[in-house]
């Protein structure tokens, strides 16, 4: 490995390392939130200044030119939604509940490198929440491409009055993945930094938006109404065909030495003899690179992935794709 590369790390894992330190309350002041002030570290609140060292984003529209990523029902946006555009302001959405503890989700860059979902309480303590990203998404250096954004809200799939916290990152065209994260509320001020206080038991792959409600994840796929629907059925997300739907392994706060970001790697298809996979493949193969006909290949593995459809769907749908990247003249 390169000099360069190992400092790369180095400086990676230190800044995860220090967001864990802040998030729990043990991050020293200045690490925390550079700004602050002599007199703000005389009323040091570590887990406060770890959530508010730049200006809070609350808002409920998506980024400008940007579409909604999550709808209640079609047309429909998922209420209490909040948006982050990948920028230095964090956004921050106040978890609703009947729990005794109600954290504070924020998504927010780490200081040098990557960004995190974080829950905060305040100045008792706080924990990284787990999560996937779409590879369309996925600079491979802990940042959101450029144009993918994300938007956060709670669903009460189970309508205990306990919501799930559901993210979804996207670029509003052909690349979405929600993440569903079920709370397990702690019992004491002591439990508030554990990692066990969140567990992801959803992630989807979609193509530009998803309609979640207490019932269903739907995720369109193009607008001849395909697509993948799971069923929430006593605590678990159930496909067509009544299977427990997978989940792509994601980090967590535990082990931040063993990875690049609090979030988690996206799955790679593996080769295997998915007819359409390996259709899919060798087109790409063909193709050039660049924005717009990358665009053309991560649709054209998103239809090849989508396991669920008739292997002459999909391949139907790869051909119909290739042909556009034809016509923008993305084949060598």
């Amino acid at each position: 490995m390169h000099t360069a590369s190992i400092a790369v790390t180095i400086d990676r894992l230190f800044a995860i390392s220090s967001q864990i330190a802040c998030l729990t309350g043990l991050g020293l002041l200045s690490a925390c939130h550079p700004a602050a002030t002599a007199s703000s570290a005389a009323a040091g609140s570590p887990m406060a200044n770890a959530t508010t060292a730049a200006p809070i984003a609350n808002t409920s529209q998506p980024p400008p030119g940007k579409a909604v990523l999550m709808f209640e029902a079609k047309g429909a946006p998922l209420p209490g939604s909040v948006y982050w555009d990948g920028t230095a302001t964090p956004a921050s959405l106040a978890y609703r509940g009947d729990t005794k503890f109600k954290p504070t989700l924020t998504l927010q860059f780490a200081h040098p490198n990557g960004f995190y979902l974080g829950a905060s309480y305040g100045d008792q303590g706080g924990t990284i929440l787990p999560f996937n990203l779409p590879e369309g998404c996925d600079d491979g250096s802990g940042e959101l491409k450029t144009g993918c954004y994300a938007q956060l809200a709670v669903v009460d799939f189970d309508q205990n009055s306990i919501p799930y916290i559901v993210v979804a990152f996207g670029d509003g065209l052909i690349s979405l993945r929600v993440n569903v994260i079920r709370y397990h509320p702690p019992a004491l001020p002591t439990d508030l930094s554990r990692e066990q206080n969140f567990e992801l038991v959803g992630s989807f792959d979609g193509q530009s938006e998803a309609i979640i409600n207490p019932k269903k994840v739907i995720l369109p796929i193009g607008s001849q109404g395909l697509g993948n629907e799971f069923a929430y059925v006593e605590g678990k997300f159930l496909d067509f065909n009544g299977a427990v739907a997978t989940i792509a392994p994601a980090a967590t706060a535990a082990a931040p030495a063993a990875q690049s970001r609090p979030a988690a790697q996206p799955v790679r298809v593996a080769d295997s003899g998915d007819y359409p996979q390996r259709y899919a493949r060798d087109i790409n193969a063909q193709l050039m690179g660049g924005p717009i006909c990358d665009r053309f290949k991560g649709m054209i593995m998103g239809y090849a992935n989508q396991s669920n459809l008739p292997e002459n769907v999909r391949v139907k749908m790869i051909d119909t794709v290739t042909h556009a990247a034809e016509r923008n003249r993305c084949v060598r």
